[in-house]
C-alpha cells in the first residue's frame, strides 16, 4: 500500500508520464514537417520526468 503522504507523487508521476506517452506516441504524428522529431523528443522527457517523480515517492524518509 501506498502512504498516504507519497501518495501524490505517485498520481502526478502517473499523470505526467501518461501524458508524455501521448504526446510522443500521438501527437507527434500529427505534426507537419520537421518538427515531429522535437515534439517526440519532448514527450519521451516528459515522460522520463514524470517516472523521476515516482521515484520521489519511493524514498524513505530519513
Amino acid at each position: 500500500m501506498i502512504p498516504p503522504d507519497k501518495r501524490w507523487y505517485w498520481i502526478a508521476g502517473t499523470l505526467v508520464a501518461a501524458t508524455g506517452v501521448l504526446v510522443a506516441r500521438v501527437v507527434a504524428q500529427w505534426v507537419p514537417g520537421s518538427g515531429a522529431p522535437y515534439v517526440r523528443l519532448g514527450g519521451i522527457l516528459l515522460g522520463l520526468g514524470g517516472l523521476f517523480i515516482i521515484t520521489l515517492g519511493t524514498r524513505r524518509k530519513a
